[in-house]
């Protein structure tokens, strides 16, 4: 059986490694995007099970990507995240 796959769109390298490193660490087949461009060109190609998406990128809107991705992939789970406070 192959592992879980799973799509983190982060634009922090360091929060990005991290993340890919503990979710790598835990079995998942991790894909890491640096920004939204990134991850639209990508996402229908590697097909995973779930997106952990920052709200805040450098290159668009994590909620604008968040639309764009219910509109595209309806059932898609997305799990949003971000490291500000304001």
């Amino acid at each position: 059986m192959s592992p879980p796959k799973l799509a983190i769109v982060e634009d922090d390298a360091a929060v990005r490694e991290a993340l890919v490193t503990t979710f790598e660490d835990a079995g998942y087949r991790v894909f890491a995007f640096e920004g939204v461009q990134d991850a639209l060109a990508a996402l229908a190609a590697t097909a995973p099970a779930a997106v952990l998406l920052d709200i805040r990128l450098r290159d668009g809107d994590g909620l604008e990507l968040l639309a764009t991705l219910r509109a595209r992939f309806p059932q898609l789970p997305v799990i949003m995240a971000t490291a500000y406070t304001d």
